[in-house]
């Protein structure tokens, strides 16, 4: 019964493997004619000498390249899954460092290096608060963080509490929302404080930032709240959701030339040329 087992197996081995016209017998074992190793080995099984096939070195070579590009391909599928599921504005796609205008140089490098030490920074649930004046590039700066991170290969969610709301006033099983917001590696909540000012709004905001808390995971903030808001809040609400994100989020001020007025300037100059204004 053994015997046959082993027959069969070795049966089963010379049909998997594909013998090329060239090839030939030397020393008693089938040799590839390409790259002139073996396609047979020997082996002593219960004292009888078997000559099972096995892959030659050019035919090893291209499975392993078939699986490696099995694997890119894999890999690529995973990024485009979570590229697609990270945005829920598709342009934001567009917001990256190779982009970026580096009006202030000093913080385009802070969150470059936050990048490559995203590791770190995950295992220590530190995140980054993003403050400043509306259009100083707070949100592209959170976007080109969380493309970078998309393009590693870490899971990314980039939204609003606005949305989180809407999300969870949807369903029956608000805690499946704030779980799924958890099993990123990254979550970017935009715009803080720009939601309703309401009892409800305001535990939506802390439930949010406290499961991140609690799980140990980091989150990047933007807000237009100023420094003196952030230290001293009007509420005791307000008071508990800023001392959360500012023990686990180191603030930093984003001080540029307002990009969205430059913006619309240069529109609105290329357009009055166009119209002969």
């Amino acid at each position: 019964m053994f015997d046959e087992l082993i027959n069969e197996l070795e049966q089963k081995s010379k049909e998997a493997i594909k013998t090329n016209e060239g090839d030939y017998i030397e020393n008693n074992l089938l040799h590839c004619g390409k790259c002139h190793t073996p396609k047979q080995c020997e082996v002593i099984i219960c004292g009888k000498l078997r000559r099972p096939y096995c892959l030659c070195k050019c035919e090893s070579e291209r499975v392993k390249a078939e699986e490696q590009e099995k694997k890119r391909r894999e890999r690529e599928a995973r990024i485009a899954k979570r590229i697609e599921i990270a945005f829920d504005d598709s342009t934001m796609r567009e917001m990256t460092f190779a982009k970026d205008d580096k009006l202030n140089p000093k913080l385009s490098n802070a969150f470059e290096k936050y990048v490559e030490d995203f590791a770190a920074m995950r295992d220590r649930g530190q995140g980054l608060l993003l403050f400043g004046e509306v259009g100083c590039g707070k949100t592209y700066y959170a976007a080109a963080i969380a493309n970078a991170l998309l393009d590693r290969g870490y899971s990314v969610r980039f939204t609003n509490f606005a949305r989180i709301a809407n999300e969870l006033g949807a369903t029956f099983d608000k805690q499946e929302i704030f779980d799924e917001l958890n099993s990123y590696s990254l979550l970017v909540l935009d715009d803080l404080a720009a939601e309703r000012k309401t009892e409800y709004m305001a535990e939506v905001v802390y439930n949010v930032i406290d499961a991140r808390y609690r799980a140990g995971l980091p989150v990047i903030i933007t807000t237009n709240l100023t420094r003196e808001e952030l230290l001293y809040p009007a509420t005791i609400t307000e008071r508990r959701i800023y001392d959360r994100i500012l023990e686990k989020c180191v603030a930093v001020e984003v001080k540029n030339e307002n990009r969205r007025q430059k913006d619309l300037g240069k529109s609105q100059k290329e357009m009055r040329k166009f119209l002969g204004l």
